[in-house]
């Protein structure tokens, strides 16, 4: 049996052709009205005046997203430090613009429950660790919460420690 689609679809489909506002690339930084819009709402989150158009950027996805800010803070020599196992994306992105990447295990615990097979929240960082892979040459933390590949979401506790490292030493955290 074949059904033409009805009319309302095709004639929706035949409008959606004629109209060019979305035929074409979307402006590099995104569309304004987005960008606005995302001022609204992280503006009123964060407590500050945010600039749609120097301080949002819209991508097309994660890996784009992270290239992008690789590229602006990223220079040759510089030191990435990013938690593993880690997003397979991140290390060509990092040495294409000159960085090393400085890797820091996520430890899985080693008290799991009986019975229980090694889970997402089960995975653990060892601040010491952390503390002692920042060198002068480091420029940046990666933070992916939900983790991947492990799916591990960081607590409140240890996103604040990450925090207070890259305090003490000026480093970018890239979430």
């Amino acid at each position: 049996m074949n059904f033409p689609p009805p009319v309302w679809a095709r004639d929706a489909a035949e409008e959606a052709l004629r109209s060019v506002d979305g035929n074409h690339y979307a402006p590099a930084k995104g569309r304004l009205r987005l960008r606005k819009a995302i001022k609204e709402f992280y503006g009123t989150q964060f407590g500050k005046e945010l600039d749609p158009e120097t301080e949002i950027v819209v991508t097309s996805g994660a890996n784009e997203g992270q290239y992008a800010a690789f590229t602006a803070f990223i220079e040759p020599g510089d030191e990435v430090i990013i938690f593993e196992p880690f997003f397979d994306q991140y290390l060509p992105s990092i040495a294409f613009h000159g960085g090393k990447c400085v890797y820091v295990p996520l430890h899985p615990s080693s008290e799991p429950a009986p019975n229980v097979k090694i889970g997402k929240q089960s995975w653990t960082i060892d601040f010491d660790e952390l503390r002692r892979a920042v060198t002068p040459k480091t420029k940046m933390i990666v933070v992916n919460t939900p983790h991947n590949p492990v799916g591990k979401v960081f607590t409140r506790a240890e996103l604040e420690g990450i925090a207070k490292i890259a305090e003490e030493h000026n480093l970018i955290v890239m979430s």
